[in-house]
C-alpha cells in the first residue's frame, strides 16, 4: 500500500504510458509476485498490464490492483476513466 505522500506523487506525475502500475510498484517497492499473491491477478497478467499490453482491462482486475496500492482504479488507470466517459 502506498502512503499518502506516495499517492500524491503518483497523481502529480505525468502519465508515462497507458497506466501508472509500474510507477506505483516502484513507489511501493512491490514485485509482480507480491501483487499476484495479494490480489489473485496472475504474474504474467500483471506484467502485461504493467507494460501496457492489454486491449481491455476488466474493471474487477483494475479495482483489485488499485486496492493493493490503496488508491482508486481511476488513479492507477486514468485511461479507463476516459474510456468510460466516452461510452
Amino acid at each position: 500500500m502506498l502512503t499518502l505522500e506516495q499517492i500524491d506523487t503518483l497523481e502529480a506525475e505525468p502519465l508515462m504510458g497507458p497506466n501508472r502500475l509500474a510507477r506505483a510498484m516502484e513507489l511501493a517497492g512491490a514485485t509482480q509476485l507480491q501483487i499476484e499473491e495479494a490480489t489473485g491477478v496472475r504474474q504474467p497478467q500483471v506484467s502485461a498490464i504493467k507494460n501496457g499490453r492489454y486491449a481491455k482491462l476488466p474493471l474487477g482486475t483494475a479495482q483489485r490492483l488499485a486496492a493493493f496500492f490503496g488508491v482508486t482504479s481511476d488513479v492507477l488507470f486514468p485511461a479507463r476513466r476516459e474510456e468510460s466517459a466516452a461510452s
